[in-house]
């Protein structure tokens, strides 16, 4: 009986490090994503800051700063803000948890309960940015439940090439969010998710300049007022208005896209 047990254990064991091996450690690409560190980003709040509005939201902008405003693909609801010291890639918003997060491995870890507390998708994003790779006696020995949750978050983390450089979370007035610093062949481009504080909306940007210094100290300025002024997400047609009401009115605005 007890010669049962034990074997029945060191199975599972043996099963939880053959996963692990085969999603995570099996990739030198997954593993350095997931080896990433994670940080907390201060963000002073600053109620002086200047902001531009993006119709659905305002983000933390000197208007003066701006040198082209442009619509990126055939959406129309897609921007990037050429401004003195970076540029700024805005996606359209999206409602109950970005598209990267893989709601088959929520379930399957049972952790449907985190999107159910926060459908915005936001909790179990920043625990998977603050997930770290694991020995393989550590995942031995741990419990499948603590197993199946450590892999969903691993997972989540090990796949995007934007955390290779460390993940920060951070936290204003009205959102909370997390920024992404890169990876080895894209040093100069950060991915920064923002969730509202007081909904499940949300969206993603990416931040260019010529080095990742610039970004970073750009980074405070720009998320301390931000805000969105959507409970969620509007239809194409009303997302579409609203942006191109505040955008195509201003001098720096081109109708034309631009190659990408």
């Amino acid at each position: 009986m007890l010669a049962g047990l034990l074997g029945v254990y060191i199975a599972s064991g043996l099963f939880q490090c053959y996963t692990y091996h085969e999603i995570i450690a099996a990739s030198p690409l997954g593993l350095a994503n997931l080896s990433g560190p994670t940080q907390t980003l201060n963000v002073p709040i600053d109620n002086n800051a200047p902001t531009f509005s993006l119709g659905y939201a305002q983000v933390g902008i000197d208007p003066l700063s701006i040198n082209a405003i442009r619509y990126v693909g055939d959406t129309r609801a897609d921007i990037v803000i050429d401004c003195n010291e970076y540029s700024l890639m805005l996606f359209s918003p999206w409602a109950s948890a970005p598209p990267s997060i893989h709601r088959g491995w929520v379930r399957s870890a049972g952790l449907a309960h985190v999107m159910t507390d926060d459908p915005s998708g936001y909790i179990f994003a920043a625990r998977a940015a603050g997930t770290m790779p694991g020995t393989y006696t550590r995942i031995f020995f741990m419990r499948q439940k603590r197993f199946d949750e450590y892999i969903a978050l691993a997972a989540e983390k090990s796949q995007n090439v934007m955390n290779r450089n460390g993940t920060a979370v951070f936290e204003t007035e009205h959102v909370r969010g997390i920024v992404r610093f890169g990876s080895a062949a894209l040093p100069r481009c950060f991915e920064v998710q923002i969730f509202s504080k007081h909904s499940a909306i949300g969206h993603t940007a990416f931040v260019f300049a010529d080095s990742p210094q610039k970004i970073r100290a750009s980074l405070a300025a720009l998320l301390s007022p931000y805000r969105f002024l959507v409970a969620q997400p509007p239809d194409t047609d009303t997302l579409r208005r609203l942006i191109s009401t505040e955008i195509e009115r201003r001098e720096s605005f081109s109708p034309a896209r631009p190659r990408i």
